[in-house]
């Protein structure tokens, strides 16, 4: 037989529920045994008042009532053992009324004989439907215990949930986060917020390449900031970092709106002029940008006076792709710089 207690081995019967628990009501048991005892006594005065009393043919059916009273008294609040005392004290009367009708042919002997059996039928079916009352309630207990746990269950998972969906959220806002910072870099320069190298280069293969720009003629201007090595070995990277980020923003203020300014890389910046402007117009502009880094730095308490090289190539006549449009403005930067000693001031 399963130890579950929902196996289907035990089905509630009489005899298990009669013979397999003696629990008692939760009361002492001193005031149980008196309360069966007074039962027992009471059922055995009534049983001895039939048999002595001569009483009328409708008397006995009365009294016996009482009995039967007693029987489901004893039944339904004392449980297994009020039961099996029910059909003790309803046999043993049932054997005298048998004794009397068979040895003393006592015809009204025979219904104390149907009476007792009749009694210990109503105590099988009384006892019968508390046992599955009893194991319907334990049954139904036990569902609500496991559905309170279930219930407990599903609530630390929704909890759970919640925390991971959380956490989700979170991770999905660090990764868009990281995302934007990577897009962000992939296209910016960190330190001075402009395009950087790729983005000038991808500009000006645009231009080339777009047909809708077959007949366009656009400026490239290479500038390269004058002795900014011996910046940062002077006074250290630091310092050229702040620097390089307020020569951009001086660069900024004096572009046309229409142009693109980036950095290509260390103290090299590149303007894609992309207005058609004649040479002596580039030379002009270029003038403009110079004159506005001539002003002192400040930074840190050091006051620094920055200058630079310039050099430009136009697209088409000095070539027909951004690499060749960088080497030849890289170069002219180069004769300028050679051409003339521009120094920065500590």
């Amino acid at each position: 037989m399963s130890n579950d207690p929902e196996s289907t081995d035990s089905e509630p019967t009489f005899f298990n529920h009669t013979f397999e628990e003696t629990t008692l009501p939760k009361e002492s048991a001193y005031a149980v045994w008196i309360k069966l005892s007074l039962s027992v006594l009471l059922f055995a005065s009534i049983t001895i008042i039939l048999i002595k009393s001569n009483l009328t043919p409708n008397q006995p059916g009365v009294i016996t009532q009482f009995q039967v009273m007693i029987s489901v008294y004893l039944t339904m609040n004392f449980k297994k053992l009020g039961t099996l005392i029910a059909i003790v004290i309803n046999g043993f009367q049932g054997l005298i009324s048998l004794t009397a009708l068979v040895v003393y042919s006592n015809p009204n002997a025979l219904a104390g004989v149907i009476f007792s059996v009749s009694s210990i039928i109503i105590i099988f079916i009384i006892s019968t439907c508390m046992a599955c009352l009893s194991k319907n309630m334990e049954e139904v207990l036990i569902k609500n215990t496991k559905l309170a746990s279930l219930n407990e269950k599903l609530a630390m998972a929704h909890n759970e949930m919640e925390q991971q969906n959380e956490l989700l959220m979170a991770y999905n806002r660090i990764i868009k986060e990281n995302e934007k910072k990577l897009s962000y870099q992939a296209f910016f320069d960190t330190l001075t917020e402009l395009p950087n190298r790729n983005v000038l280069i991808n500009r000006m293969d645009m231009l080339i390449t777009s047909p809708e720009n077959e007949n366009l003629s656009f400026g490239v201007v290479f500038m390269d900031l004058d002795n900014f090595k011996e910046v940062n070995d002077t006074l250290g990277h630091h310092i050229g970092d702040l620097l390089l980020k307020d020569v951009a923003v001086k660069l900024k203020r004096v572009i046309h709106p229409d142009d693109l300014l980036g950095r290509l890389g260390g103290d090299e910046f590149a303007l894609i002029i992309k207005r058609p402007l004649e040479k002596e117009a580039i030379l002009a502009y270029m003038e403009k940008l110079e004159l506005s880094l001539m002003k002192d730095i400040v930074i840190e308490n050091k006051e620094l006076s920055v200058s630079a090289s310039f050099g430009f190539a136009i697209y088409p006549q000095d070539g027909h792709s951004s690499t060749e449009l960088l080497k030849c403005a890289d170069g002219a930067m180069y004769k300028a710089k050679n051409h003339k000693k521009l120094t920065i001031d500590l």
